[in-house]
């Protein structure tokens, strides 16, 4: 279950539009699967582009690198102008060690000029920061409690599924035993109380 938990979190980390961008992480599984061993929360990045990056070409394609503490998170190239009235946006989600760091985006190759964009973190353990790059600023949109889904939870909510039907089986096969007791017994009464009548009526015909 590791192993499904360490691809499902590869999976998240490579980010929302990797495929369709065609961009290539540069992290390193085995980094990967340090940070998330260890106090950590994740980064929700969105890029978007715009007229406000100075000297920006639609025509050209971007090439994005995001770093932490000056960490490579990944590096690739994309499209941006593909995503202008795309109503699906183009961004990445990755884990970090939880605590304060700087994220930086820089952005390359549909620009004169390398553009860099910092902005100073301090990220609570298992939370998601929503950062956000409108082309002239990298702003927090919001940090919210986050915890992804997982293989070993999928497999965890199975099990208490089939206890809970396991145990919802045995009430109602408890409640049929009893259903049936109750019900031998009313007719056991009922023939005590008619075999009752019988002997009343007979002595009464007697005397």
């Amino acid at each position: 279950m590791k192993n499904g938990f360490r691809i499902l979190a590869s999976t998240l980390v490579l980010g929302v539009s990797l495929s369709s961008a065609g961009c290539r992480a540069e992290m390193a599984v085995a980094r990967l699967d340090h940070i998330l061993a260890g106090p950590h929360g994740w980064i929700d990045l969105t890029i978007k582009a715009s007229p406000k990056m100075a000297g920006y070409d639609p025509k050209k394609g971007c090439s994005v690198a995001v770093t932490s503490n000056g960490e490579l998170m990944f590096a690739g190239g994309a499209d941006l102008a593909r995503f202008v009235d795309n109503p699906i946006p183009f961004g990445f989600r990755y884990a970090v060690p939880s605590g304060k760091s700087e994220a930086e985006v820089t952005i390359d190759g549909c620009v004169p000029k390398a553009l860099s964009f910092a902005l100073p973190l301090d990220l609570p353990e298992n939370h998601l920061a929503h950062l956000v790059f409108d082309g002239s600023a990298l702003v927090v949109a919001s940090t919210e409690p986050f915890e992804p889904t997982s293989l070993e939870w999928v497999r965890g909510e199975i099990i208490k599924l089939h206890a809970n039907n396991e145990s919802a089986g045995d009430a109602v096969a408890g409640l049929t035993t009893i259903a049936k007791a109750s019900l031998g017994l009313n007719l056991a009464l009922l023939l005590i109380v008619a075999a009752s009548a019988v002997i009343a009526l007979r002595r009464s015909n007697k005397g």
